[in-house]
């Protein structure tokens, strides 16, 4: 059946097509473009595009996804499917409670819809309301589930609970060795990020790339092993083979200076204003300002709070607040340790290593190297007995 006759009852004569079925209908050059071409409706073809956007890491093909979904809305506007997967584009654009009010409603319509109770989670976790997604994500399970376990290992992390977030995550790809080989891949890539934070040697980034050669966390995630291991050649490699991406080309840049996230700013705004926020401060607190009104995770809020702090402003309590949390993403101790002067902070940055870059990993160690030369000067000053 042709994407029109979805569109339309064939035979009869087809009305113009709006700016979003244009799109829809238009062909788009991607890694999985006979799969387009054979998708039987408008939703298969959204979800090729997504799967497209994985296998890439070009949101630009979220932007396509989301045409094909905004036209199946116009033809057929109060079906689940179409609304569940509107939901889900709401979360790649980061309108994270359009997305909840989006899942919610699925919910209240299906009870039983487990997709839509894992959207509602995934976009509670965003806004940082880690109790209200764990609910939700356990309304989802369905017996020994590696969605949920993944979902679980993740708010173990943002916890900054690395023992519980592996342990979970484990368990994710021990239940997904029969799953799509793109599940498969990402959990392990995940199992591999939160192992090599913990001091582990990370092998299950070069299990993932043998299922899907181009996953790519998986090659982020061993690029930054390897640039923290001294491998600058492999790591280069993986870094460009991960493509245009803020988050890439941060890290390509302090291998290769010619390279920078300039270049493509505008795909992720927020990494984009964590990477400004050492040099414009001023910029990278407008932009972080913008996302941290969408959602209220450990990392956009320390992340303001370094940029503000850059900008010459006071945020300590802010900043203590957000550390004592807890959050098992490095540049939020770094960032915290290093607004607050805090060594402990500071120590438990350094020893993930990964997590951080070369420059911020020297950054932290000057600072610790400061602080102790510091406290000796002023236990040598204190009066003798």
């Amino acid at each position: 059946m042709s994407w029109l006759c979805v569109l339309f009852a064939c035979g009869d004569v087809a009305p113009e097509l709006s700016v979003h079925c244009k799109v829809a209908l238009a062909p788009a050059t991607g890694p999985l473009t006979a799969e387009a071409a054979a998708a039987p409706d408008l939703v298969a073809l959204a979800e090729v595009r997504i799967r497209e956007a994985r296998l890439t890491g070009d949101d630009g093909f979220y932007t396509l996804a989301n045409s094909v979904a905004a036209c199946a809305h116009e033809r057929f506007p109060i079906d689940q499917d179409v609304a569940r997967l509107m939901a889900f584009l709401l979360l790649q654009f980061h309108r994270f409670e359009e997305a909840e009010a989006a899942a919610l409603a699925l919910t209240v319509a299906d009870p039983d819809d487990r997709e839509a109770w894992l959207l509602l989670g995934d976009a509670r976790l965003e806004q940082g309301e880690f109790d209200e997604a764990a609910a939700a994500f356990r309304r989802m399970a369905r017996g020994a589930d590696p969605v949920l376990f993944d979902r679980l290992a993740t708010l173990a992390f943002a916890k900054g609970d690395l023992a519980r977030a592996v342990a979970a995550e484990r368990q994710a790809v021990g239940l997904a060795q029969k799953a799509p080989a793109a599940d498969l891949s990402f959990y392990l890539a995940t199992l591999g990020w939160y192992g090599v934070l913990s001091g582990g040697d990370g092998p299950e980034f070069d299990t993932a790339l043998a299922l899907v050669p181009t996953e790519p966390r998986a090659l982020l995630w061993r690029g930054r092993t390897r640039l923290h291991r001294g491998d600058r050649v492999g790591a280069a490699e993986d870094f460009r083979a991960v493509g245009p991406t803020v988050e890439a080309l941060w890290a390509l840049s302090e291998i290769d200076p010619s390279r920078s996230p300039r270049e493509v700013s505008r795909q992720d705004p927020r990494a984009y204003g964590m990477w400004l926020a050492g040099t414009e401060p001023e910029e990278a607190k407008r932009l972080l300002e913008r996302d941290l009104a969408s959602r209220q995770d450990p990392l956009t809020k320390m992340a303001w709070l370094w940029a503000r702090f850059r900008c010459g402003e006071t945020v300590a309590e802010e900043a203590r607040e957000v550390l004592d949390a807890g959050s098992g993403e490095p540049r939020v101790s770094l960032w915290g340790g290093l607004i607050l002067l805090d060594n402990a902070a500071l120590q438990r940055a350094v020893a993930m290593g990964p997590g951080l870059l070369p420059s911020e990993l020297s950054l932290a160690e000057q600072t610790i190297a400061s602080m102790a030369v510091s406290t000796q000067k002023e236990v040598g000053n204190l009066p003798r007995p």
